[in-house]
């Protein structure tokens, strides 16, 4: 009965992992793929992409060379919980402070960094005062 429990739970462990790789691959992961071509301007697209994947990298080659030594050392638990705050750190980041860019061109997100992180419409919208609907809110 043992063995058939270990096994089990082996077969567990390894659907997480899997789980948590697509996960991942299709949420945060992308996202600095994404977001660096996207979100910079184009006077600074090339060299900033190239930071950002480069940190990126470097992040994950960090976290592979010493991930199994703090399990070791430091447990499961305060690993896993420092990753998880890791994690919350970085949905904080990414939610408070990156504009959502679906559905925008990149001369409009190039002008949402150029006026100070305000979308053109808000501008207007807070020189008219706020009782006004903007055109995009017009159009839909």
């Amino acid at each position: 009965f043992i063995g058939f429990f270990a096994t089990w739970v082996a077969y567990l462990a390894v659907a997480g992992i899997f789980i948590f790789r697509v996960g991942y691959s299709f949420g945060f992961g992308s996202l600095v793929w994404v977001y660096s071509s996207e979100t910079l301007p184009s006077r600074l697209r090339t060299l900033g992409s190239s930071c950002l994947l480069t940190m990126d990298l470097l992040a994950n080659l960090v976290i592979s060379l010493f991930f199994l030594s703090a399990l070791k050392v430091l447990g499961g638990a305060f690993t896993f919980g420092a990753f998880f705050v890791l994690a919350a750190i970085a949905w904080v980041f990414v939610f408070g402070l990156a504009p959502e860019t679906k559905g925008r061109s990149l001369e409009e997100i190039q002008l949402y960094w150029n006026n100070g992180a305000k979308w053109p419409e808000e501008l207007a919208v807070s020189r008219k005062g706020d009782h006004m609907k903007t055109e995009r809110e017009r159009n839909i």
